[in-house]
């Protein structure tokens, strides 16, 4: 498609877009198991590690490649992907970005779980409709982190400026003893 200065950009007519809903699922708790299916699968088959219930109680552990479905818009931030969609029933909405701790879904605005999908990557189910499906990321301890942080903070202001104030009120300062 473009060179440049010993770069070589190719097109993949086989790749899979970033976004899809899965065709057909197969559930394979075993992550290591399901790397190493991977290359012998057929490729409309999404391994997920655990069955995917939607909230109405249909449970989509298998799409149904309906042709009335489609993703409009995907938008992405370094800690954010925001999702639009129409189905027309329920169906395994797949994202091929790095499954990692700290991602988190919300289909309409609802927390939704997300499931590994082919030993790497996110699922979540999504009911028919129009949808829009967020996944958002914050790093696992940020909050314990941003805790500990201000405490010390607190206690290294406490040092520096209350240390006086201490030895004052305790009578500790020389300096304030009667002569």
């Amino acid at each position: 498609v473009a060179r440049s200065e010993g770069l070589v950009l190719q097109r993949n007519p086989q790749a899979l877009p970033r976004a899809h809903f899965a065709r057909r699922t197969e559930v394979e708790p075993d992550r290591a198991q399901a790397l190493r299916r991977l290359g012998t699968l057929p490729r409309d088959v999404t391994l997920l590690a655990e069955a995917i219930a939607v909230k109405a109680g249909a449970v989509a552990t298998a799409g149904t490649g309906d042709r009335g479905s489609a993703i409009s818009t995907v938008r992405t931030r370094a800690d954010a992907v925001q999702i639009d969609l129409h189905t027309t029933a329920p169906q395994v909405l797949v994202l091929r970005d790095v499954w990692l701790p700290g991602w988190t879904a919300e289909v309409d605005g609802i927390a939704t779980p997300i499931v590994l999908a082919d030993g790497l990557f996110r699922a979540v189910a999504v009911p028919a409709g129009a949808r829009s499906v967020r996944f958002q990321y914050q790093p696992p301890g940020l909050r314990a982190g941003l805790g500990t942080s201000a405490l010390a903070w607190a206690a290294a202001l406490g040092l520096l400026f209350g240390a006086p104030w201490w030895r004052r009120r305790r009578g500790g300062s020389t300096a304030d003893a009667p002569a």
